[in-house]
Order: C-alpha cells, then structure tokens, then sequence
C-alpha cells in the first residue's frame, strides 16, 4: 500500500511498513502499480504518526492524550474528530475502548 502525504514528504519515506508516493504521487520505482495511493492531509500524518510513536514507545495513546500532544506541536486540533475518522475509515487506526492503536497492514 502506497501513502501520499499532502505536503511534499520525501519520496519512498517509510512510515509503519506502508512506503510513501513521490512528490508527484506516482509509486517509488519498483512498486507495485496496481495499489492504489491513500492520501493523507498532513494533519492526518501527524495524528498517525503520534500514534504510532506513542505506541511504539509503550506509551497511553488515549484520545485524551494525543489531542494534548496534537496542542504540543502547535496544531489547531478544531478538526481533531474528522481527522480520527478519516483514519479508522482508511483502516489505519482503530479504536480499543477509548484507545488508539495503530493497524497494522504490512
């Protein structure tokens, strides 16, 4: 599966065993053509990211908690839910109870 960030993130950038578009949105060389891109806004990326990071770290990734660490970098989070729901309906987070977790699809 194939992730293109809006914002210009580097090319064949690797983020939880998923690999990144080219700026231009094409897949790196060597991928698979059939896979369709999944776009993400760059707040999307940073909610993902966060949760990942907290998880990999063994870390509480309650709703709670990444909307704070959202606040932290300085994110307007008005938009936090929609954010959250784009990635449980793109299959890349899930939810446990009030927890976040990460899926996944490598």
């Amino acid at each position: 599966m194939y992730i293109a960030a809006e914002g210009g993130f580097g090319a064949a950038k690797r983020a939880h065993g998923w690999k990144m578009t080219n700026n231009n949105g094409e897949p790196p060389e060597g991928g698979d053509a059939d896979d369709k891109p999944l776009t993400l806004s760059k707040n999307q990326e940073a909610l993902y990211q966060t949760v990942r990071s907290r998880t990999a770290s063994g870390e509480p990734t309650t709703v709670a908690v990444i909307r704070d660490d959202l606040k932290a970098q300085g994110l307007a989070i008005s938009n936090f839910s929609k954010w959250l729901e784009a990635l449980v309906s793109k299959g890349l987070i899930r939810f446990d109870g009030d927890t976040l977790i990460p899926v996944n699809k490598g």
